[in-house]
């Protein structure tokens, strides 16, 4: 079994003692001597993924973030990191906010469509592929209900204007048909200026 991780190995060996438990309890013959245990690799400590090794953010760090403009009030929707005094919906303010309460991908959630946002039976985002961004995998299709404190701070009735306005996605201001960057990557270069 050259070439195969230790975890990979022990996974097979144990697909393989299941299949001879199952044929020796169907009645077929196995060598007595065979023992798949002495077989195995010694793998030590878990391998972490990459995802797994990476820190979360600090709470402190999270609340300093959060109590910056445009979340606590700005100047104007175009200058959105001056100190003001009204809160403007837009993808700069809402947009880090569901990253934060829903723990999605920086893509998933700049890239949403307006239907991707379901209110019955329970409100949550549908994250799916759609026509403004693709998901990393088969898996990354998932129901994500919606934190109490975003449909608190306005989300779905922002959504609600945008549906009326008659716009496709959730986040029309990242959304540029002439542009080879993607959503994520406008919305990233944004949200960086208030992390510095």
């Amino acid at each position: 079994m050259i070439g195969l991780e230790g975890t990979t190995l022990n996974r097979h060996l144990t697909g393989l003692s299941k299949l001879f438990d199952y044929a020796a309890q169907r009645g077929i013959p196995i060598a007595s001597d065979i023992n798949v245990a002495k077989l195995r690799a010694k793998t030590g400590k878990k391998k972490l993924r990459k995802r797994e090794q990476r820190l979360k953010l600090p709470l402190d760090a999270s609340v300093k973030v959060f109590r910056q403009p445009p979340f606590v009030g700005c100047k104007g929707w175009d200058r959105p990191y001056q100190p003001g005094a009204r809160v403007y919906h837009r993808a700069l303010y809402f947009a880090p906010l569901l990253l934060e309460y829903t723990g999605g991908r920086l893509e998933e959630v700049a890239g949403l469509a307006v239907e991707d946002v379901v209110l019955e039976p329970i409100p949550h985002l549908h994250i799916r592929p759609n026509e403004f961004r693709r998901i990393k995998n088969a898996q990354s299709n998932r129901l994500v209900a919606l934190h109490p404190e975003l449909i608190r701070l306005g989300f779905l009735n922002y959504v609600e204007r945008i549906r009326e306005l008659g716009y496709r996605c959730v986040f029309p201001d990242l959304w540029s048909p002439t542009s080879q960057s993607s959503m994520g990557s406008r919305l990233y270069d944004e949200f960086r200026r208030i992390l510095t």
